[in-house]
């Protein structure tokens, strides 16, 4: 029975793995839509953020606006079911919060469902 409970025991851990949040947002991604209180607006192509490793970049064609790191942090929205915030430090103290979902080749960065008149900006996969 011990032998039998130990390699349960083992089996049990070895199959369990830890989550790892994030690793979907790797390669770059172009602007395609943003949605706010005014009506939807399609930005001019080439503004584009990649992400590698821990860290993003924001270009507007081949020009560098901002780079810093991201994490992903579980944290509940106020008045939906959304949970995963990408949490973006900016390295000269400015960070910003959005709520992300990825379908497919798109994504989705939505600002808290706190925030009246809050913006959602809509990303598609780039090579």
């Amino acid at each position: 029975m011990k032998k039998l409970f130990v390699i349960f025991l083992c089996f049990t851990l070895i199959s369990c793995k830890k989550e790892k949040y994030g690793s979907d947002l790797t390669g770059r991604w172009e602007l395609t839509k943003v949605y706010s209180w005014l009506p939807v607006t399609t930005p001019p192509p080439g503004l584009t953020i990649t992400f590698a490793d821990n860290s993003f970049k924001r270009f507007a064609h081949d020009t560098l606006l901002y780079s810093g790191t991201y994490r992903i942090e579980k944290k509940k929205d106020c008045y939906t079911d959304r949970l995963l915030a990408l949490v973006m430090d900016y390295g000269n103290g400015g960070t910003s919060v959005d709520y992300y979902e990825i379908k497919g080749d798109s994504l989705t960065l939505s600002a808290s469902s706190c925030i009246t008149d809050g913006s959602t900006s809509v990303y598609k996969k780039r090579p």
